[in-house]
């Protein structure tokens, strides 16, 4: 794969993100991240 390619794919699934599928994942990354940050896991 070259390093055209692989940036275009990346940055299609950046635009996909931005419309739709991110809008449902950062609720449930919030709600990992805060989990994980009762536990003591993270460092942030």
């Amino acid at each position: 794969m070259s390093l055209t390619s692989l940036f275009w794919a990346m940055a299609s699934s950046i635009e996909e993100a931005k419309s739709g599928s991110w809008f449902l994942l950062e609720p449930l990354m919030n709600f990992i991240y805060k989990n994980m940050k009762n536990k003591g896991y993270t460092q942030f």
